[in-house]
């Protein structure tokens, strides 16, 4: 394989050599050179055989094959390309010469074009192997449909220019001026192909007899049917689109400006194509997509089977929009099923074939097909009633032609409907984008802006993408891939990635990981998160014990218990206490309160397992009032306390409380008034309550205990409603 610099320069060669065959292709175009030849002189005859000079010199390419396997395939197009338009710049010299040497002007005109389309033939077989070359799967959809982009884009610019300049100046030598700089525009598009690196594997596969090429391709099915479909996807667009065009101007009789600006629109759909097709077919899959193309086909075919007697712009003008555009769309999606499908090896040999064979298809298709309904039909009706007529023939050979496409070999892809649906939704197709974005990126700070904003949309289409993004070397990445997936109904694989990150992300972002799979559910991977607990990352070791409770391990909870109560580490505490409060075992109060009073812990930490505690017993919301007061004040805090407990106790003793100034008494006081209050209860967390109160000293029980122990004790619900008193 080339390597990543070779390819990128390659594709960068690549795109301008498309923009620039864009150009010279729109002034050498098949109309052009009709009308050049019309302009010379020659006779009806002679031009429809010039026309079909694109098809008649399909089969040189296998001297193209041969040059491949001796020369490689970037130097066999950039000579086939050098010759294509050395033969074209004959036909500038035919005005010159006099009318006594007339069959001289015709002969120059006809080898000229004879020399362009025979040499096209030469170099293309090049075409769809060297993409090959210098993409990969994972980009070669959105790289071709790019260069079907510019291409187009230049095309349709280059196509107004010249159309301009001969509707200005209808003389001679403006088609002499608009050939010379195709020509010229031409021989520097050969110099650019010359520069596209390859490896040998295409010389080896050129080297390949024809007749071992074309055993391969009839004897191997999947390659059958991509012969096939290929063919059947390029007679859609030759039956259809040529016709449509002779239904405006004949069958409507507009005028012949009229008809070119329907030519601009069909060019216009193909660029819209290519947008799509770059930003949808490296996902979804080249298979389905040609299914939905060819159904275009169909579809708009209904339209002219019934198409109204008046004129009607607008509907016409989407029929032709969504003509170029299933047509762009057919062209590129064959190309990238092939090259998907095809082996390095086999690529040469297979795609002489199914170029040549596609040709010669499409070529009898318009020739004898068409030709030959329309003269059939001239002869019994006119008007209008000649292409209904033909378009209802054309439906029937049109369905078949989509089955072709159905029985094509399966790839990785989706289904045709989950490609529907994604037209529909803004929020996958804003996730495609920042996908393709996310290809092209090539600095970890694009990765993490790009990450940050799939994890925005929140589109389970980037679940992939973000699963792979989990190897990026840079921390901040993983983090950021992380928090995305935790937004995303995410699958069995990546449940599996992120069970991998336990072990590979301790210290780093296991513990984001062991968050994720705890709140999921993923119960796979209980093994993992028990091997954590060992782990020395005090961070993963926490969140590991909150995702075991969370995925019900209770074999681990034991353990969970004992490092709890061994541990001083902070993250450890916190965690600790959260999942002993997720436990709901009674039991489990007293160790928590326990551990509340060592004074080694920092007050923070404190105040966090106390807020498990108050939720263990449903009064959280309470407790966190209780502190934002007590960071006020702290006379405040056991005023708060106190008004909790205002059902529960008489005035008298809450009025001593709140006049006590010593601390240490107003403490002792409270400690036996709760002591007091949980007595005699039924209640299993009460009575660790009690436990945990008749053994604290007056003097050891802590300040913020006691106040959280009110708030319990005092209040039951969410609701805040003083409870009963305690029996």
């Amino acid at each position: 394989m080339l390597s990543p610099q070779q390819q990128a320069w390659g594709k960068k060669r690549f795109r301008r050599f498309m923009v620039v065959n864009g150009v010279s292709v729109a002034f050498l175009m098949e109309n052009t050179l009709i009308l050049y030849a019309i302009r010379n002189g020659l006779s009806d005859p002679l031009v429809a055989v010039l026309a079909s000079f694109i098809h008649l010199t399909m089969p040189f390419m296998i001297l193209g094959k041969r040059l491949v396997a001796a020369r490689g395939l970037a130097s066999t197009w950039s000579l086939g390309w050098l010759l294509r338009y050395l033969s074209a710049s004959l036909m500038i010299a035919a005005p010159l010469v006099p009318g006594t040497l007339f069959e001289l002007r015709v002969g120059l005109i006809l080898l000229g074009a004879f020399g362009f389309a025979l040499f096209r033939s030469m170099g293309s077989v090049s075409m769809t192997p060297l993409l090959g070359e210098v993409t990969t799967s994972r980009d070669r959809g959105r790289f071709i449909s790019g260069n079907f982009l510019g291409s187009q884009s230049a095309y349709l610019v280059s196509m107004i220019l010249a159309i301009l300049a001969i509707r200005l100046i209808d003389r001679i030598w403006v088609y002499q001026l608009i050939i010379l700089i195709g020509c010229a525009v031409g021989l520097y598009g050969s110099r650019v192909l010359k520069t596209i690196p390859e490896t040998s594997t295409p010389r080896e596969s050129a080297r390949r007899t024809a007749a071992s090429s074309l055993k391969l391709l009839l004897g191997t099915p999947a390659y059958r049917r991509l012969l096939l479909a290929w063919s059947g996807g390029i007679s859609m667009f030759v039956l259809f689109i040529p016709i449509s065009l002779v239904t405006v101007k004949n069958g409507y009789g507009i005028p012949d400006h009229s008809a070119l600006v329907f030519s601009l629109i069909l060019v216009g759909g193909g660029i819209v194509s290519s947008l799509v097709n770059g930003s949808v077919a490296d996902h979804v899959g080249p298979r389905p997509l040609l299914i939905l193309y060819s159904s275009g086909f169909v579809l708009i075919c209904l339209y002219w089977c019934w198409a109204p007697a008046a004129f009607l712009p607008t509907p016409v003008a989407a029929i032709f929009f969504l003509a170029g555009f299933c047509k762009v769309g057919i062209i590129v999606c064959a190309s990238h099923y092939l090259l998907s499908l095809v082996r390095e090896t086999e690529r040469v040999g297979i795609t002489l074939f199914v170029r040549m064979f596609s040709g010669a298809v499409a070529g009898l298709a318009a020739a004898v097909g068409s030709g030959t309904v329309l003269n059939v039909l001239q002869g019994s009706m006119s008007g209008l009633d000649v292409y209904r007529s033909y378009f209802r023939i054309l439906l029937v050979v049109l369905v078949p032609l989509v089955f072709l496409m159905i029985r094509l070999k399966r790839l990785r892809e989706w289904k045709v409907s989950s490609i529907l649906g994604l037209f529909f939704s803004p929020r996958d197709l804003r996730a495609m984008f920042v996908l393709n974005r996310m290809e092209e990126a090539s600095t970890f700070g694009e990765d993490a802006r790009n990450v940050e904003k799939l994890g925005n949309i929140r589109s389970n289409l980037s679940e992939s993408a973000l699963r792979e993004y989990l190897n990026s070397p840079r921390l901040s990445v993983r983090i950021r891939v992380l928090r995305a997936l935790r937004r995303l109904d995410f699958g069995p694989s990546t449940a599996k990635a992120l069970r991998r990150e336990l072990k590979r992300g301790e210290f780093t972002s296991a513990w984001i990981a062991a968050e994720i799979l705890g709140d999921s559910g993923v119960k796979e991977a209980t093994a993992e998160l028990r091997e954590c607990l060992d782990s020395e990352d005090p961070f993963l070791r926490g969140k590991s014990m909150v995702a075991l409770v969370q995925l019900g391990d209770s074999q681990s909870y034991p353990r969970i218990r004992s490092e709890f109560a061994a541990s001083l580490n902070p993250r450890i505490l916190i965690n600790g206490a959260q999942a002993l409060s997720a436990m709901e075992e009674p039991e489990d109060v007293r160790l928590l309160l326990e551990k509340s009073t060592d004074p080694r812990i920092p007050a923070p930490v404190v105040e966090e397992i106390l807020s498990q505690v108050a939720a263990f017993n449903g009064t959280e919301n309470g407790f966190y009032t209780l502190m934002r007061e007590y960071h006020r004040s702290r006379r405040r805090a056991l005023s708060f306390a106190l008004s909790s407990l205002a059902a529960r106790i008489p005035p008298e003793e809450r009025s001593k409380l709140e006049e006590e100034n010593n601390d240490g008494a107003s403490l002792r006081r409270l400690r036996r008034m709760l002591c007091r209050l949980a007595q005699g209860s039924k209640n299993g967390r009460v009575r660790g309550i009690r436990s945990f109160l008749e053994q604290a000293a007056d003097d050891s029980l802590p300040e913020r205990t006691a106040l959280c122990l009110a708030v319990v004790l005092g209040y039951r619900g969410r609701r805040w409603r003083p409870a009963p008193p305690i029996e």
